[in-house]
């Protein structure tokens, strides 16, 4: 129950401290109900912006527990606004989500997997490796594009300002078509990828935006499929390189 008046209201500061960004804020839901792949694919897709810190309207604007935090801080002249609070309808607790099926570890595995492939040095592994390739490249290009999309026609600004485009780049979608062709620019191509991918992994702490715990995985695993396709690219340009004519 809220009281009726016309006075002024004063709100008191509803917010930890330190003040939790946008980010953190839906994380602290999230994280509650162990949900890592939903948080993955927000933060993957949710730019810079949401790295900003709110001020107590904008929490309360934000997400429903911080609104009604604000009603039980706010005073007026004669007391509290709420009077009385009273649950009109409960829900039952909503199941977590996987302690251990976590996108880190799932990325892991496919490290070690694609490592122990690489171990053997049979046709058909070379062909699962670079089926590998091709889908990881594509489904990193499509998700590219989306964040591409969304950063570009969104009204909101919540999708701009995205670092994750530098390791889920649109041109992969692209560039898997020539991985069979074995073109002379395509290792080079691949090396860039690796480049960029390392120098997001380094600076990895520093970046404004703040990306998924995840992402240092999965950028270990780009970085390590990469340079196998610009190894695999360059050396197959040195086998097939004429051989010198003999000198009379």
């Amino acid at each position: 129950m809220i009281a009726s008046h016309s006075q002024p209201l004063q709100t008191g500061n509803i917010l930890p401290n330190p003040s939790p960004s946008y980010r953190r804020m839906i994380h602290i839901y999230l994280d509650r109900q162990r949900q890592s792949w939903p948080e993955f694919g927000i933060d993957m897709l949710l730019g810079a912006n949401l790295d900003q810190q709110p001020n107590n309207e904008q929490a309360m604007y934000f997400l429903p527990d911080y609104l009604m935090n604000g009603f039980d801080h706010t005073q007026t002249s004669t007391g509290p606004l709420v009077l009385k609070k009273e649950t009109l309808l409960k829900f039952p607790d909503t199941k977590a989500g996987s302690v251990w099926f976590t996108p880190a570890l799932f990325f892991s595995f496919w490290i070690v997997l694609s490592a122990l492939l690489m171990l053997k040095r049979k046709k058909t592994t070379r062909k699962a490796l670079q089926f590998f390739d091709i889908t990881l490249f594509t489904l990193l290009g499509l998700i590219g594009l989306i964040m591409l999309y969304v950063w570009i026609f969104r009204v909101d600004e919540v999708c701009r300002n995205n670092i994750n485009i530098f390791w889920a780049l649109p041109t992969h979608v692209a560039a898997v078509f020539f991985i069979k062709k074995n073109p002379v620019w395509l290792k080079y191509y691949f090396l860039i990828t690796a480049c960029l991918s390392a120098i997001l992994l380094i600076g990895f702490v520093w970046w404004p935006q703040q990306m998924n715990s995840a992402v240092p995985v999965l950028l270990l695993l780009i970085i390590f499929r990469s340079l196998h396709q610009f190894i695999k690219l360059r050396d197959a340009k040195i086998h097939i390189a004429p051989a010198a004519e003999p000198r009379i």
